[in-house]
């Protein structure tokens, strides 16, 4: 208990860092909590703040699409309720997430297609307010360091409530040590300069906060599958390398919000040895997404057939790994050097 108690006040002192220095960076109070642009209209930007990414609008017009079917209202007739500025060129940006679209119009949207459950109606205005939000504590890089798909995981990360994750070669970002994390990223990032290593070794130290403490919520759960293969690499160069991330995955196995299974070398056939992808689950009626690795980045799947694929493969995956009781101890014999 006094272990976990010192890393949320490490982890709230971390977060703290990150929110002064982008503050100082780019004149910007953002940390976990975005810049909100929506006093400043539809898609426009502030200095210093890179668009949001567009997953916040695709949800929401795909919503107000399935009301407004709902309701067996076409777009033209939305349109001439709507009045104003509005037309259908416009509307039909909004429902396909390439337009926000303003808290007050989505009020409006919520009053002439009928709807009154009280969590729908929360999650529409949330949806609405989080589409005008520019920026982040990452918005300190740059994009060569943060290409698009890997803002848009930020913001998954930052937003979901659980994390599932399966890693058959490296171990998950969130779980890495500091000098694992460089180690990956120098031996990874073949066309990258110095300094982005550098930066991208700081932004992974970064997200790990959302495991021991977050402003407006509680930590992110996380529940990772490592194969034990991920965790006998050897580093010349870092003879106690594995030494200390494994110890590191021991004491963040102890914390509640975590779970980490180990899947042995014996273990049957299963999904998990095809690729690492992560399965982020989000509060209320929000859907939930899949993160598929690849080497230069990860896709993003939203659609409920690809999720519901991946998390039958992760519960398949799950089956064939140790306890999370016997993987600690399979963690310390690993350690150990036993077989």
């Amino acid at each position: 208990m006094l272990n976990s108690n010192l890393a949320i006040e490490e982890n709230k002192q971390a977060y703290a860092k990150t929110h002064l220095v982008v503050r100082c960076c780019t004149g910007s109070a953002v940390g976990n909590t975005p810049i909100d642009n929506s006093s400043r209209g539809s898609d426009k930007s502030v200095p210093n703040s890179r668009a949001v990414p567009n997953m916040r609008r695709r949800w929401l017009g795909k919503k107000l699409a399935e009301f407004r079917k709902h309701a067996e209202l076409s777009q033209e007739r939305v349109v001439a309720l709507l009045g104003g500025t509005w037309d259908e060129a416009r509307f039909s940006r909004v429902e396909n997430g390439k337009r926000t679209i303003s808290v007050d119009d989505v009020e409006r949207l919520i009053g002439i297609y009928g709807i009154e459950d009280a969590e729908v109606v929360q999650m529409l205005l949330a949806l609405a307010r989080d589409a005008h939000k520019l920026g982040n504590w990452w918005n300190l890089y740059g994009d060569a360091v943060l290409p698009s798909s890997y803002q848009e995981y930020l913001w998954v990360e930052t937003d979901a409530h659980e994390l599932r994750a399966n890693a058959p070669k490296i171990i998950p970002g969130l779980l890495q040590t500091p000098d694992y994390a460089r180690v990956v990223i120098a031996a990874t990032a073949v066309d990258s300069t110095q300094e982005d290593i550098d930066a991208r070794a700081q932004i992974r130290k970064a997200r790990q906060a959302v495991l021991a403490y977050r402003p407006d919520r509680p930590p992110l759960r996380l529940w990772a599958i490592i194969h034990e293969s991920a965790l006998r690499v050897t580093s010349a160069s870092h003879p106690n390398l594995m030494r200390d991330q494994i110890d590191h995955l021991l004491e963040m196995a102890d914390r509640p919000s975590i779970t980490i299974q180990i899947l042995p070398d014996t273990a049957e056939s299963n999904p998990g040895m095809v690729n690492g992808f992560e399965i982020a689950r989000f509060p209320g009626l929000l859907p939930n997404v899949v993160n598929v690795e690849h080497f230069s980045g990860g896709v993003i799947m939203e659609g409920e057939r690809d999720v519901t694929m991946y998390e039958t493969a992760f519960d398949l995956t799950v089956a064939a790994a140790l306890p999370a009781t016997e993987s600690k101890v399979r963690l310390q014999q690993i350690k150990n050097g036993s077989r």
